[in-house]
């Protein structure tokens, strides 16, 4: 299978992208799991994947096979809003022609870290951080209106991470951890002892 990998679709492929958002997202229903972009609207489309840095992966008839987006967050670190791939094409490498082409696209731009962020039990997503990107987990958030809990991973764009890294990203992931879970719920709402400590402000 040919895959290319492009950083411009025309109009008419943007349903096509937006079908493959939703389906790429629907094995996590099953284990409770809803993630927003499962549920991205064209307009939703639009604002967090086209307005965006972005790549997608076409196969050889040019059906779209997977999908990356990000944006600067300062001069040296990006964010990943997204990453996408087919049901169809999972297993073919896509995801890793996707990471290479950000990755050549960012160090070009003198970037030198990828922020991501994904469901800590949505086990094949952490995985595929871990072991496909090299990432290290370096927090854990609670974002409001998601029903879960989620780690931050951090990538390096140039080489591994080394150990110096990797121990302040661990320090830092077990603060934010023990920080989180006492103060906030899975929603985003505060805990009791979240509103006893916004009350004192």
């Amino acid at each position: 299978m040919d895959i290319s990998i492009v950083n411009k679709i025309s109009k008419d492929k943007y349903q096509s992208l937006l079908d493959m958002i939703h389906s790429s997202f629907e094995e996590y229903h099953d284990i409770g799991i809803d993630f927003s972009c499962s549920h991205y609207s064209m307009d939703d489309l639009r604002e967090k994947v086209l307005s965006k840095w972005y790549f997608i992966a076409l196969d050889d008839c040019e059906n779209i096979a997977g999908v990356t987006a990000f944006f600067p967050i300062n001069r040296k670190d990006c964010y990943e809003s997204i990453t996408a791939i087919s049901p169809k094409y999972k297993g073919f490498g896509i995801g890793s022609k996707l990471m290479q082409a950000r990755k050549t696209f960012l160090r070009e731009r003198h970037y030198k870290r990828v922020i991501s962020d994904t469901a800590a039990q949505a086990k094949p997503s952490v995985d595929w951080h871990l072991k496909k990107c090299g990432c290290c987990i370096m927090g854990y958030k609670s974002y409001e209106n998601t029903g879960y809990y989620s780690y931050l991973f951090c990538e390096h764009i140039e080489g591994k991470i080394n150990l110096f890294f990797r121990f302040a990203y661990f320090n830092r992931f077990i603060i934010s951890f023990l920080l989180t879970r006492l103060l906030v719920k899975k929603n985003g709402q505060r805990t009791f002892f979240g509103l006893l400590i916004h009350k004192g402000k």
